[in-house]
């Protein structure tokens, strides 16, 4: 049984009660008929998982609509699905993504029913051709779109993380924002970034191999911090992305030294770099990947903005920092390469020249803000 196949014991004895008790191979089919005609009752949802299942909630919703109409609902066809599509659509007026999770439920009913009842040619209309294709035609021409996520200047940037308090959900706070911009991070890749130590008595013995976080020094730039990204949406295996992020930068933060005091102040195990403190006083650390990203943008800007009004999440601070980059004229090819993009317009350079470490760290630690007035260029100071 797949995770999209409901349990066939509950299904069974749906069916074999409201049969009155037929077997269930049988080659009558006038009993075939009956057990389906029973099962399509409005409770025959009945046989789906736990109550605060989602799939039961839907083919519920589903069982309903088919008596509103006069239909008969389960098993279904071709055109009542498409009817459903429909209703859906222009009269609940649903998201795309929400009526996919609903053919999923109605696909994973048909599925169970043609294992519980011996009838592997019970046809799911919803993999039938033209049910897909209208999914995705609906996915594309009437997906919902979500607010941008709004962009902030560098200045703004400092301000958010200057916020952040003196103890542990603070520091945690701090080091977390600073990811997320000098490494142009998406919540999914950061989160995933894990932590391996040689030595437990040494907060800093990364482990070169297991590690995906370093703390390197180049011989001209200083330290660095290298971060290895293997988890992201353009991730390719076994060629992780690598994040460089330099001690010094034009707008003040120092990645280095705040990951540093972090993990030396507050006893972080070795799993994911970014795993939150209990409470406060970081005295025990969880072992899950962090998943509150949004939450900490939010608390850092309406901490330092209390009357903005910005829609801000997580991907403000990946945004922000490539825009900054975008206007102090680099290329596109290093600039797909700096932020982990698969695909640039200039093609031959993105697959045959990869940016380098000098560049990377030069490139990161000169972010700041240009303003354009008038005639001349004005250079953002932090403040």
């Amino acid at each position: 049984m797949t995770e999209k196949q409901l349990p066939l014991s509950l299904l069974g004895n749906c069916i074999r009660c409201r049969a009155l008790l037929l077997p269930l191979q049988e080659d009558n089919e006038e009993a075939f008929r009956r057990r389906f005609e029973l099962l399509s009752m409005v409770d025959a949802s009945a046989a789906l998982t736990a109550p605060t299942d989602n799939q039961r909630n839907s083919v519920r919703a589903y069982c309903r609509w088919g008596e509103s109409v006069a239909l008969r609902c389960l098993p279904a066809d071709q055109n009542v699905i498409e009817l459903y599509q429909q209703h859906r659509l222009h009269f609940d007026q649903v998201d795309t993504s929400t009526l996919e999770l609903d053919l999923n439920a109605l696909s994973a009913w048909h599925i169970s029913a043609a294992l519980a009842l011996r009838r592997p040619s019970l046809q799911n209309p919803v993999k039938l051709a033209a049910v897909r294709y209208a999914s995705k035609v609906f996915g594309k021409k009437m997906k919902k779109t979500a607010r941008p996520m709004m962009k902030w200047m560098m200045a703004e940037l400092v301000q958010m993380i200057k916020t952040c308090k003196n103890d542990a959900i603070g520091w945690h706070d701090r080091v977390c924002l600073e990811a997320l911009s000098l490494a142009m991070l998406r919540k999914g890749a950061a989160a995933a970034i894990r932590l391996v130590r040689t030595d437990p008595n040494d907060p800093l013995s990364f482990d070169i191999e297991k590690s995906d976080v370093i703390i390197m020094t180049h011989p001209t730039l200083g330290k660095y911090i290298r971060l290895s990204i293997h988890t992201d949406k353009n991730a390719v295996p076994g060629r992780p992305r690598y994040a460089y992020i330099p001690a010094y930068t034009r707008i003040g933060l120092n990645f280095v030294a705040d990951l540093t005091y972090y993990l030396t102040a507050f006893p972080v195990p070795d799993g994911f770099l970014f795993a939150a403190p209990y409470n406060k006083h970081g005295k025990s650390f969880r072992s899950t990947p962090y998943t509150q990203w949004d939450a900490v943008v939010h608390r850092a800007y309406n901490r330092a903005f209390p009357n903005g009004k910005k829609v801000v999440a997580s991907h403000s601070c990946r945004k922000s920092v490539i825009q900054a980059i975008f206007n102090s004229g680099l290329s596109e090819a290093k600039l797909g390469d700096i932020v982990g993009w698969l695909s640039v317009k200039s093609t031959v350079l993105r697959y045959y020249a990869s940016l380098s470490i000098d560049n990377a760290l030069t490139i990161v630690a000169g972010i700041c803000d240009i303003v354009i007035l008038g005639d001349t260029t004005t250079t953002v100071a932090p403040p």
